[in-house]
């Protein structure tokens, strides 16, 4: 496999319409997709965000709660060849003002909740703003986007994702994982764990730390 869209697609022709993700949300079911669904989906959010400017290699910040439309999102940018930038939605402005200039963001996806603090650090900034409270089944902002996308060639050394580090000794730094380390960590970790495809894995912890979201969601898909 070349890249995380590759192994979507090979997971999508095998499993089809077998579940992929349930949400939970209050401790109750809010949401279940299949990965056919999902790979629909994740096709109308990558329309949804060439609609909005963004071409292969251009950083997208997600910088929203974790949620099904963070899992869309970042799916859809893999498929695209765009590059996730997660960050922590705790984040102050003037944390995100210096990751916004630094990470040279061609969009940002956030909850509507952050959608003044974007306005107020750049104005010119694209910024599609999301709902996460609503249930997923609710989002229609990406719907009517064409389930069909465009071809693009994803090599194993093209970006997928830029994971900034904790800034311990000074100015946090973007990490950039290509496309063949996130492969290769998903790999290595279900060969580790023992993973099989009758598994289900509970992912309790935040999707913008490169553990979290690394490891429980890529190997599940």
């Amino acid at each position: 496999m070349r890249s995380l869209r590759d192994c979507f697609v090979d997971s999508m022709a095998r499993h089809g319409d077998r579940k992929a993700i349930t949400f939970l949300r209050g401790g109750n079911a809010e949401s279940e997709i299949s990965y056919r669904e999902l790979d629909l989906d994740s096709n109308r959010m990558a329309n949804t965000c060439l609609g909005l400017g963004v071409a292969k290699g251009d950083r997208v910040i997600l910088f929203f709660p974790k949620s099904m439309i963070f899992v869309a999102a970042h799916l859809a940018l893999q498929k695209i060849g765009a590059v996730a930038v997660p960050l922590n939605p705790g984040f102050k402005p003037s944390e995100m003002e210096y990751f916004i200039e630094d990470a040279k963001a061609q969009l940002v996806l956030s909850g509507s909740e952050h959608q003044a603090m974007i306005k107020e650090i750049d104005p010119s900034l694209s910024n599609l703003v999301i709902d996460t409270q609503e249930s997923y089944q609710n989002l229609d902002f990406f719907r009517s986007a064409s389930e069909d996308l465009p071809p693009v060639e994803i090599g194993p050394d093209d970006p997928g994702i830029i994971i900034y580090t904790s800034g311990t000794t000074g100015k946090p730094k973007g990490a950039v994982l290509t496309q063949k380390n996130l492969v290769h960590d998903a790999k290595n970790v279900i060969k580790i764990w023992e993973i099989t495809e009758s598994d289900v894995l509970c992912h309790a912890l935040p999707l913008f730390h490169v553990h979290r979201l690394c490891f429980p969601l890529h190997t599940s898909l």
